[in-house]
């Protein structure tokens, strides 16, 4: 491990849902991948928060509980019924939605030989392009993140 947040974020791996900072500190320690406080926790989440914003890999869960912003969205896929209505799903992705009504289109799935892609497509050719999303939850994070920021540079030019 390189660092606390590399270590809070293999944890959140394994477990797989939100977790206190004085949980996240007891198993870092247990687990010997960093040796920190629960106060180092919270400050090291908080502050990657902060500073990258949607872009962190990590959400702040009510008072004092971290979750992977990726775990967050696929539980929220999971809760739509089998066929999600337009509004649950603009609800979840609202930049997502405003590209493909007003800007563009998107791409996401496996391609052959270079495994999982996500990309934002408007008339002038690629806006975005990620390969690092396994999942489609993953992809759908990626995507609304990369057009949030798009649509804000946007919006200020």
């Amino acid at each position: 491990m390189h660092s606390l947040l590399e270590a809070c974020e293999y944890i959140f791996n394994d477990q797989g849902e939100p977790q206190s900072s004085y949980w996240l500190a007891s198993q870092v320690m247990e687990m010997r991948l960093w040796r920190a406080t629960e106060a180092d926790v919270q400050a090291t989440l908080i502050k990657d928060i902060d500073q990258h914003g949607r872009s962190s890999r990590f959400m702040r869960i009510g008072k004092d509980e971290f979750a992977l912003r990726a775990w967050v969205a696929e539980q929220e896929l999971k809760e739509f019924s089998d066929q999600p209505s337009p509004a649950q799903l603009e609800a979840a992705f609202p930049s997502v939605a405003k590209w493909v009504q007003s800007y563009g289109h998107i791409e996401i799935g496996d391609r052959d030989g270079i495994g999982f892609i996500v990309r934002a497509i408007d008339c002038g050719g690629l806006i975005f392009e990620d390969d690092k999303p396994r999942t489609l939850a993953e992809a759908m994070v990626a995507l609304e993140d990369r057009l949030t920021q798009w649509l804000e540079d946007e919006e200020t030019a």
